[in-house]
């Protein structure tokens, strides 16, 4: 049942996001196994404190724990004058109280029958305890009438569980073989180190000869800038590190960035370095900064030292190379000739006011998930074929609107993602946010986005209503909800019907210039085609939401970045973290069915659909019949080929993964004109070829051509598909 093709691989691990307040104990400090920092997990902190003075209210100030992955075991124990049962100690954290220590409990600790010593332990939850955690403080309230009598009065409280422990992902480092590799991008970790809480980035040095230099915490105040301000020795954030300790792009201690000796200091901002210097090309961090003043040949470089660079958490390397579901971020500079690798955009008229924001937005407008500016005055589009030349080193002419940015160069294009990539098909394919492709056959209400904070605080909801087709379902009806205004769009398999079937919050046909104030625009390509554009710029610029109809089949695109839908869950998959999460916010669901009845609309939801229609919840969500056995057997008795489909879909369209929906889409519904419901591009003739033959193996250069990924699916569903191919041809 799990059947998936990315657009490019990433780590499937996820960054846990930590307390920011997370306190040095010696009990939890950092050691450093195979060069990377980790932590002991257990902690256990105990404070005693003399009872002087009789009614003493003592204070145990635990300041900052770090938080709670297990129960936490509070102990508290309790010696003073407190034989009668109006004596005793009440043991609180916050304004709870834990248990009572005394009243006549406890035991006799010295010869006189009034000197008692009692002791208790309670156990909360992690939960509960996290919400004490950035100021633990435990009072032993002996006010009720407790004496000093004994001479050696005293209390004890003593706090211990797992603590949560960071994660550390090396993203370059030198052997001692003297091999030196590099694992994320400079792009992707400065995406990273923007998006992380702590922002921490740790080098350990094995040959380095001072002590206080050994471990080394970097940690970001301001933001990293992005990639085309590293115009001088610095190459990129990675860089910096590796062979180019500059001041330059932002990289100023104490300004831009701290230095500590742990990492318990850095997150508590304790101890910072006072002293650094830069600005000596070919050597690396730290030249000779240090906690105090000037340490000389601590350095590391590329081609020097044994040495780890890590930073907190796992970066995640998306389509962009950048961190994250597809948003707008540098991607690389690569070569470009007469037979452009970026295809469209550009109408050949030099532009004297041009960004890359401009040509990111030009580019998302227009629906590609690529933007390519080059010379200082070109902007390009596309959705594959960037990087078919290789990289370049090119890139270093300034943009015409800006002359700090830097917008490729004769012959070289800057590339960006656009964050374009989030949307459903009409037979039901969905795009993520992070650009995996997957399907959900079944007749039910589902749930496609929701964030509660969308255009600052007005809310978005979409629903999509399915309906199944014996062996195969349909997106039938999708509703927006916009603050509180509704917006369900159907199609229609009538030919000869041209109207528009929508309702404007329940009234059908009403008046719909906008939409919770945002312009709408019908278009209307044909009788059995029609776009809705939900035009966004008036919160964010550039983005929209397109409903597409062919038929009676309906398909979403999204349009915009992380500032837009940064925030979204649903079918679409949690933006933030990439991932097919459950509503619970945390369980990652792996199978897609599973995937798709969690999140069919509850009744807890609001109604967005102008009738009721079955199922509803609790009733499940209708599956196709016997989707393994018998839509098989149909699909490879059907009256039109493979042959014939793949001529229709790779004839209008560029992108090898709508290609596969469009196959599939043709064979389920049997009507080649079922290639109308893909968005078509504008596209350069005989880059890409599809052929019947298994000797061609060895002249495929897109991995998305292997057989095994770019038809999974329909390999289970279809025919053995031996021998088809996507080859590109090298202009």
């Amino acid at each position: 049942r799990r059947s998936i093709e990315r657009h490019t691989p990433h780590t499937n691990s996820r960054m846990k996001v930590f307390s920011s307040t997370i306190l040095a104990l010696l009990a939890t400090g950092f050691s450093l196994a195979n060069g990377q920092a980790t932590c002991n997990p257990a902690v256990s902190e105990e404070k005693t404190i003399d009872f002087t003075v009789t009614g003493q209210v003592m204070n145990f100030n635990f300041g900052d724990l770090p938080d709670a992955a297990s129960d936490v075991t509070v102990y508290a124990m309790f010696q003073a004058d407190m034989n009668s049962s109006y004596e005793y100690a009440d043991v609180k954290i916050g304004s709870t109280s834990l248990f009572k220590l005394g009243a006549a409990g406890g035991t006799k600790y010295t010869s006189s029958a009034e000197c008692i010593r009692d002791e208790n332990t309670h156990v909360m939850s992690a939960t509960e305890f996290n919400t004490y955690h950035d100021t633990v403080s435990i009072v032993v309230d002996a006010s009720s009438s407790v004496h000093t009598f004994c001479g050696n009065d005293k209390g004890t409280v003593r706090v211990s569980y797992t603590r949560v422990c960071p994660t550390w992902t090396t993203f370059a480092e030198r052997a001692s073989d003297g091999t030196f590799t590099t694992s994320y991008s400079g792009a992707t970790i400065a995406d990273h180190m923007n998006k992380d809480p702590n922002r921490v980035i740790h080098r350990y040095c094995s040959d380095c000869s001072a002590s206080t230099h050994k471990d080394i915490y970097y940690k970001r105040i301001t933001s990293v800038p992005a990639q085309s301000a590293f115009t001088g020795h610095a190459t990129d954030f990675v860089n910096l590190f590796t062979d180019n300790w500059m001041t330059t792009p932002s990289n100023v201690l104490n300004t831009d960035f701290k230095l500590y000796s742990t990492y318990d200091d850095a997150i508590n901002d304790v101890n910072g370095w006072t002293y650094c210097n830069y600005d000596d090309p070919t050597v690396g961090f730290p030249r000779d900064c240090g906690p105090n003043g000037k340490i000389d040949y601590q350095w590391i470089k590329s081609t020097a030292g044994t040495w780890v660079m890590e930073v907190e958490g796992t970066p995640r390397k998306s389509e962009s190379g950048g961190l994250g579901p597809t948003s707008p971020s540098y991607v690389g500079c690569y070569k470009d000739t007469s037979t452009r690798a970026i295809a469209h955009g550009w109408n050949g008229q030099r532009d004297d006011t041009l960004t890359i924001e401009k040509c990111v937005a030009q580019c998302t407008s227009l629906g590609f998930a690529y933007a390519g500016v080059q010379n200082g005055y070109a902007c390009f589009c596309d959705n594959t074929g960037y990087d078919m030349y290789g990289a370049s080193s090119s890139c270093n002419a300034p943009c015409t609107g800006d002359s700090s940015q830097i917008c490729g160069g004769p012959w070289a294009n800057s590339v960006y993602s656009t964050g374009n990539g989030g949307g459903t098909g009409g037979d039901p394919h969905f795009t993520t946010w992070n650009n995996d492709h997957f399907e959900y056959h079944g007749q039910c209400d589902l749930a496609l986005v929701k964030d509660a904070e969308f255009a600052e605080g007005l809310g978005l909801d979409i629903h999509i209503r399915t309906k199944v087709v014996r062996y195969w379902s349909y997106i039938k009806n999708v509703a927006i909800k916009i603050g509180n205004d509704i917006l369900e769009i159907e199609g229609s398999a009538d030919g000869d019907d041209a109207d528009a079937h929508y309702w404007i919050n329940f009234e059908y046909q009403g008046d719909l210039d906008t939409f919770a104030d945002f312009p709408v625009t019908q278009k209307l390509p044909s009788t059995y085609k029609r776009r809705y554009i939900i035009d966004l710029s008036s919160k964010y610029p550039g983005a929209s939401i397109v409903v597409q109809l062919y038929k009676e089949f309906v398909r979403v695109q999204f349009n915009g970045d992380q500032s837009v839908f940064g925030n979204t869950v649903g079918l679409l998959g949690d933006y933030k973290t990439g991932e097919l999460v459950a509503r619970d916010g945390s369980t990652v669901l792996n199978d897609f069915t599973d995937f798709g009845d969690e999140w069919q609309v509850l009744p807890s939801e609001s109604k967005l659909f102008h009738e009721i229609a079955h199922p509803q919840f609790p009733e499940l969500c209708i599956k196709p019949e016997d989707p393994r056995g018998e839509r098989k057997r149909r699909l490879s008795e059907s009256n039109i080929s493979i042959e014939q489909a793949e001529a229709a879909c790779g004839a209008a369209l560029t992108d090898p993964l709508s290609i596969k929906d469009c196959v599939y889409d043709i064979l389920a519904t049997q009507d080649l004109d079922m290639v109308g419901a893909f968005k078509k591009k504008p596209r350069q003739d005989n880059k890409i070829y599809v052929i019947h033959n298994t000797s061609r193996g060895a002249a495929l250069t897109n991995p998305l051509s292997n057989k095994d990924r770019v038809y999974d699916i329909l390999a289970t569903l279809v025919v053995d598909m031996h021998g088809w191919y996507l080859v590109r041809r090298q202009q």
